[in-house]
Parts: C-alpha cells; structure tokens; sequence
C-alpha cells in the first residue's frame, strides 16, 4: 500500500511540475509563427503568465496585413487533460457585419483528453447564445443557436431541424 501511496504522489508531483514549469509563452510564440505561415499575424498588447495558463491582452488580429479582429482578453488555460480557451470582448472589422456580428462578448473553446476528436464550444452576443461542437475525426462543425435572437448576419446561413436553428459545415 505504501508503494501505491508514494507512486500516486510522485504522479501528482510530475504532473504539477510540468504544469508549473511549461515554457507557456515558448508554446504562445510557437503558434504565431504557424499562424504566420497561413498569413495570420497575432500583435498583443501584454502578455501575463500564470500558474496553470497564459492572459493575452489588446490582440489584433490580422489576415493577409488586414485588420480583421480585436480581441480584448483572450485567457489559455490548461491542465494537460483539460484545456480552454476564453476570449472576451471579440470585436470584428466593419466590412465583416453582413456575414457574422461585429461584436462578440464572450467565445469559449474547451478540449477534454477523455473526448480527444471533440472540441467544445460557446459563444455569447447580447441575447445570443450558441453551443457547438467540432469533431475532428470527421472533420465537421456544428453550431446550435437559441432561439431568443437569431443573428441577422447569419440568418441565410442557418438551417433548420427539430432542436432549432444551427450553422453546419465540414473542413
């Protein structure tokens, strides 16, 4: 028992190690440049680290050198088994408004290891609220929106099934 007791503490102990001692922003600049490579450049304002995640603040967002996106905060938080992403306040370039809303209040991504192909996802706009979901095994999205508010930009976008209006695409 004694044996079990200390191998299950070591665990613990690696585990928060290698929590505690990520190269986070080694791991951030990593993926701006692989972003980079797709003509998608990140410029931060501030850049905090903490125990378990990294806080970006004033994220701009550019596609091919064209503003596209404002982020306010975006929060990466993880504990290697579970991951989310939380970014508040996404405001869209003008020339966007006839496809998607401008402004976003709060999107969320979240990644379990127990679900490995699923990806999670929330998104909040005023009185708006969509769920969705990606499966990367298949390659799909799906998008289910309330029916509080519909979003107009979207409207043409949407289909229609027993459980309400949702956005569905594959990549």
């Amino acid at each position: 028992m004694q044996l079990v007791k200390k191998s299950f503490i070591i665990l613990v102990l690696a585990w928060l190690a290698i929590l505690v001692f990520m190269p986070r922003q080694a791991l951030y600049y990593t993926l701006e440049e692989k972003l980079a490579s797709e003509e998608i450049q990140l410029n931060e304002e501030s850049i905090k680290e903490g125990w378990f995640g990294l806080e970006l603040k004033g994220v701009d967002v550019y596609v091919k050198g064209i503003l596209l996106a404002r982020i306010e905060k975006a929060t990466f938080y993880t504990l290697l088994f579970y991951t989310k992403i939380d970014i508040q306040n996404l405001l869209l370039d003008d020339s966007m408004a006839s496809m998607f809303p401008t402004k976003i209040n709060n999107i969320q991504a979240t990644h379990n290891i127990v679900w490995a192909t699923d990806i999670g996802l929330s998104m909040a706009k005023e009185d708006t609220l969509a769920q969705g979901n990606i499966d990367l095994s298949t390659g799909s999205i799906r998008v289910d929106f309330n029916e509080s508010k519909l979003l107009p930009g979207l409207k043409h976008q949407l289909k229609q099934d027993d459980k309400g209006w949702y956005y569905e695409t594959s990549f």
